[in-house]
């Protein structure tokens, strides 16, 4: 209960001072840094299968936690990749906004491509951007780690408020500290 006042409270504070409509807050999900984490998660695991060599050559690994968790992550980054997971992910992550009529939010994608129309989509999310979603995505996790960061006149504040979730909870929470109201995808 204090946790909701004092976020609802920060909200409030940080749209008043940026001068921002409480009505019409723009979500930028940021594509190429999520999937630079998804890949970090993808080589991490390959690392901790070269350290776990002897568990697996003697089928000691599925006894221990992060041999196992490594061999998980590690199968999905094989057969689906980080790109392909991390694309899951923000499919059904979006649907969850959408789906969601108390959440009248507006959502732009940066994406990692380079034509025109891409670039132009990416400046234009920069521009009308007043928040921004960074997932730390696992392949293969039902949950993340997020941080969601304001803007204030253009620039990113460098206070950013975290949590953790499934994709219901990850679009709860970020609905609840963006506006209480679903979502406009833009793009």
């Amino acid at each position: 209960m204090t946790y909701s006042i004092a976020m609802r409270a920060l909200v409030i504070a940080l749209c008043v001072a940026s001068g921002e409509a409480w009505a019409d807050p723009v979500l930028m999900m940021n594509e190429p840094e999520d999937l630079k984490r998804a890949q970090w998660s993808c080589d991490g695991a390959a690392g901790t299968i070269r350290e776990y060599d002897w568990a697996i050559k003697t089928s000691e690994c599925s006894q221990m936690e992060q041999c196992q968790r490594a061999m998980d992550i590690n199968a999905v980054c094989k057969v689906r990749g980080p790109v392909m997971a991390l694309r899951d992910f923000y499919s059904k992550l979006l649907a969850q906004f959408a789906s969601n009529p108390n959440c009248p939010i507006s959502i732009m994608r940066l994406t990692d491509g380079k034509s025109d129309a891409e670039v132009r989509n990416d400046n234009e999310a920069f521009e009308k951007a007043n928040w921004e979603l960074d997932l730390y995505f696992t392949p293969g996790a039902v949950k993340a780690e997020w941080q969601l960061w304001p803007f204030q006149n253009g620039k990113i504040i460098p206070k950013p408020l975290q949590g953790e979730g499934d994709l219901g909870q990850i679009a709860r929470d970020v609905c609840t500290i963006m506006t209480h109201g679903g979502a406009k995808i833009l793009n």
